[in-house]
């Protein structure tokens, strides 16, 4: 997954300051691809309507 979604970021062009919300982001990969190859991003965001997956994915993202 990692090497797919590399490259659609760096066609988009993130600048630095600018927010990268993941509408519907499960298991949170796109924001953790977001936030460790766009440091200079302002914020990775995520939105999950499930409840389960919104709490495991926030204990897996506290590792990072």
């Amino acid at each position: 997954m990692y090497h797919s979604f590399l490259p659609l970021f760096k066609l988009v062009n993130p600048k630095a300051g600018e927010v990268f919300w993941d509408i519907g982001c499960g298991g949170a990969k796109p924001l953790a691809i977001a936030a460790l190859e766009f440091p200079e991003l302002g914020a990775c965001k995520g939105v999950e309507m499930l409840p389960e997956l919104c709490n495991k994915t926030k204990k897996s993202m506290e590792t990072l």
